[in-house]
Order: structure tokens, then sequence, then C-alpha cells
């Protein structure tokens, strides 16, 4: 008798977890917590009897497929900010508990904030060996990969018929058309790594080769790039 209640137990959180999961995908389509979702989810952890350790790896995988569609634009707004934050609160999460999203997050909603209010970020940082100047605030730091503009010219090809005829052991006659032509292509390759950093008086990178900062006014321009300057 006490093995089958056992077996029944383990069954019946089994698909406890399966309905569990089901709901999760209400919740990842919608983008935010709804009311009665939000009673599904309480209602099937009260009926399966399911601990948090029975759906804390569920929990956390949904947040992590959520981070990636709210990111997809490179933005996270207000709204979006806030009905992310009501599911971490009712998994009783951090975004912290997820790795992989904090940079970005961070990222995504400087962004926001810095295109739709005006507003530029001030970050709490530790360990940029970056001497302030009076009444400098930093308002950006991140990871960066420093670029450089490389020239690379490709250079022989062949067209045409050819044919070789062996002379003497070890020496060839070539015959046929012979076309030499040059390529050259411009490309941008990694020449350092390290931090940008970005402040109201200037701008600077702090790598393991190079170390460089520029007030504005001796930046001549910027080119916005999705993911770069």
């Amino acid at each position: 008798m006490f093995m089958f209640e056992f077996v029944n137990k383990i069954l019946d959180k089994n698909k406890g977890k399966k309905q569990y999961q089901k709901i999760l995908e209400l919740l990842l389509n919608n983008r935010k917590l709804e009311d009665g979702v939000k009673q599904e989810l309480d209602g099937i952890i009260k009926s399966h009897n399911l601990l948090t350790a029975d759906v804390v790896g569920f929990q956390k995988d949904t947040l992590l497929k959520l981070s990636k569609l709210l990111s997809e634009d490179e933005r996270i707004s207000d709204t979006e900010k806030d009905d992310f934050e009501k599911i971490l609160n009712y998994f009783q999460l951090t975004v912290a508990d997820i790795p992989s999203f904090q940079g970005t997050y961070n990222k995504c909603r400087s962004l926001y904030l810095i295109e739709e209010k005006n507003i530029l970020p001030t970050p709490t940082v530790s360990g940029l060996d970056v001497v302030l100047k009076k009444e400098e605030i930093i308002h950006w730091v991140c990871p960066a990969i420093l670029k450089k503009v490389k020239h690379i010219t490709k250079a022989i090809g062949y067209s045409g018929f050819t044919g070789s005829v062996t002379i003497v052991r070890g020496l060839r006659y070539r015959s046929g058309s012979l076309k030499v032509s040059r390529q050259t292509s411009t490309v941008m390759v990694d020449e350092d790594t390290g931090q940008f950093w970005l402040t109201n008086q200037r701008i600077g990178y702090i790598g393991t080769n190079k170390n460089f900062s520029l007030p504005y006014n001796k930046v001549l321009s910027f080119k916005l790039y999705k993911d770069g300057i």
C-alpha cells in the first residue's frame, strides 16, 4: 500500500509539472503575468503539492526565453520593464538569477531612457581605472572590441586553357594564358579588447594594449551601428 501511494504521488507531481509548463507558455506568449494565468499556476502548485524546487527550473527557462524576446529591438520600455518585474516578483527571482541577461537588460534599459526620455544613466562602476576630472560623471561603461580598418589585396588568378610538359626530371614547361589581377577590399579587424567608457565630458577606452580618451570637441564624428559606434 505504501509503495502504491508513493508511486501515485510521483505520477501526480509529474502531471502537475507538465500542466505548469503548459501554462507558462501562455505567459511567454502574452509577455506579461495576467491574473488568470497567475490563478492557474497557483492552482496547479496547490493541487499537485509542487514545491519551489519542482518549478524553479521551468520559471528560469521561461524568463530566459522572455528576456530574448524583450531585447530583440535593443530597447526595454517602461511598460516592458514593469511587466517583467511583476513576473520576477511572482517567481521570487531577480534579473541577477538570469546571468546571461543582466548586461543586456542594463544596456537595453539605458538605450531606451537615452532615446525616449533624454535621461543618461549613472551606473555604479567598480574596477575602472579612470581618474575623473572635476564635476565629471560616468554615464556608460561596457566591454568593447577596438577595431581598425585594414586593406587586403588578393593577387594572382589564372584564366583560359593551360598545360604543362615535363622536360627533364624536376623541370616542367607551362603553356597557355595567364591573367594577373589584383582585388583590394577594406575590412574591419580586431585590434584590442577592453572597456569603452563615456562621461559628461569625454569618451575613452582602456584595453589590453591601448588606452585613450578624447574630449567631445576633439571627436570629428560618430557613426552609430546597431551594436556599436
